[in-house]
């Protein structure tokens, strides 16, 4: 065999080396799925952090560890692990609009218009982060402002086809809803 005599750290760095632990991280990263899915979000959490200390830089992994911080309504932990998440991926939209939404969970409105925004920047495509950023403004007590953003975005055709029934949904249906997290304190409105 002719790697028998190679060091292993040099047998590690070869490219079916490092595949075979990318198929090792996907295959734990499936299970941390399927155990946040059933319920077991001990498991999951055990699993993510596992991918953690082989990798802090696992933005998935911390992605991950942001949804089950998020799903145990611990907003402090989600927002720590999504902010790592937009620090290591910058240009990455989803981190962005997800850490808007945590924000905003938490009565964050300032916050989370800010994340927001960025993720509008980042991808001005995406139906559901003009959703957020209009439903923020809509939570601060900005209703007519969340309508002049809506109506500029689909008038100035600046936006995908799929965008006009948003409009139709960003109104009166979400006075309704909480505007934060119970336990939170009020929030905080956008000024951007």
């Amino acid at each position: 065999m002719q790697g028998a005599n190679t060091p292993w750290v040099e047998l590690a760095s070869r490219p079916h080396c490092a595949a075979m632990n990318q198929g090792k991280r996907r295959q734990k990263l499936e299970e941390a799925q399927q155990a946040f899915t059933g319920g077991d979000l001990e498991g999951a959490q055990r699993l993510c952090q596992s991918l953690l200390r082989a990798n802090p830089a696992d933005v998935l992994a911390l992605h991950a560890l942001a949804v089950l911080a998020s799903a145990r309504q611990d907003d402090t932990a989600a927002v720590a692990y999504l902010s790592r998440c937009t620090t290591l991926d910058p240009s990455h939209a989803g981190y962005h609009q997800d850490l808007g939404r945590v924000h905003a969970l938490a009565g964050q409105y300032e916050a989370a218009f800010v994340c927001l925004q960025r993720a509008w920047q980042l991808k001005p495509t995406l139906a559901q982060t003009l959703t957020d950023l209009a439903d923020v403004l809509e939570r601060s007590g900005q209703h007519d402002r969340a309508w002049q953003l809506l109506a500029h975005r689909v008038q100035a055709d600046e936006v995908n086809e799929d965008m006009a029934p948003v409009a139709m949904l960003a109104g009166p249906c979400r006075a309704n809803r909480p505007s934060h997290r119970a336990g939170a304190n009020g929030g905080t409105a956008p000024h951007g």
